[in-house]
């Protein structure tokens, strides 16, 4: 059971409802338009900012869409990746930008 309040179609305010329609056309999932209407106005700043990453960038989009995709991470993976990608991003790339630390990895 959803801890927030999910969001019918017709409950939405018109700007959700276009971005759901936008979502479903794509034959994608709006169901996170119907929890992030809680409050519309930074979800529109979210989407504007970072929608542009899944379309593009230096990574191929076909490449983010086979990460996107993997056909199952089990609980473990889900959270040692993303405990490692806010750790490398938030901090440990700061460090590397600035020579301030030097990588663990091998990898180049």
């Amino acid at each position: 059971m959803a801890r927030v309040k999910v969001f019918e179609y017709e409950e939405l305010p018109p700007e959700m409802q276009e971005l759901a329609d936008t979502y479903k056309a794509k034959s994608g999932s709006w169901d996170h338009v119907r929890v992030l209407a809680h409050r519309p106005e930074l979800y529109a700043d979210y989407y504007r900012f970072l929608y542009p990453l899944h379309t593009a960038g230096v990574v191929e989009v076909p490449l983010k869409e086979l990460v996107r995709h993997k056909i199952e991470f089990s609980d473990a993976e889900l959270v040692e990746l993303g405990m490692a990608i806010g750790q490398y991003i938030g901090f440990g790339r700061f460090l590397m930008v600035f020579d301030v630390e030097h990588p663990v990895s091998s990898l180049k």
